[in-house]
């Protein structure tokens, strides 16, 4: 007998790697404004295919912590991650956590400050070393 954890992950049990890529190619792609939604109900995956769309994206899964050398590049054979991480960043927001919120824009708009405050400082900072090298 097989048991199964309702933990996400970004192994893809499912066999939606084809669609991971088709999904993140087009957010890569598109011309903003773009939505794409995601529903499902619960327990069919739907956390474990946004967090491989974050890898897939960034390279990146830091609600997964530290990916050990061996699993990341197991990870990387059946979905390479950062394919797109020179153009695009991605924010992790759990909506339903503010869900009774009056305003819940304000704590995505909290969560994106947060988030891409490190991107731009790093940027900035390549940036200069950049100019410097040149």
């Amino acid at each position: 007998m097989t048991l199964h954890n309702d933990e996400p992950t970004l192994f893809d049990k499912l066999e939606r790697g084809s669609l991971v890529r088709e999904v993140g190619n087009t957010i890569a792609t598109c011309q903003p404004p773009h939505v794409i939604g995601v529903h499902g109900d619960w327990g069919l995956g739907k956390t474990s295919f946004l967090q491989q769309l974050q890898w897939y994206l960034s390279g990146d899964c830091p609600q997964q912590g530290d990916i050990p050398p061996a699993d990341r590049t197991k990870l990387n054979e059946s979905l390479p991650g950062g394919i797109h991480k020179l153009h695009t960043s991605v924010v992790w927001f759990e909506a339903w956590r503010y869900q009774h919120e009056a305003a819940p824009v304000i704590a995505l708009l909290q969560e994106m400050r947060s988030q891409l405050s490190w991107y731009v400082k790093a940027r900035r900072q390549a940036a200069k070393l950049g100019t410097v090298a040149v």
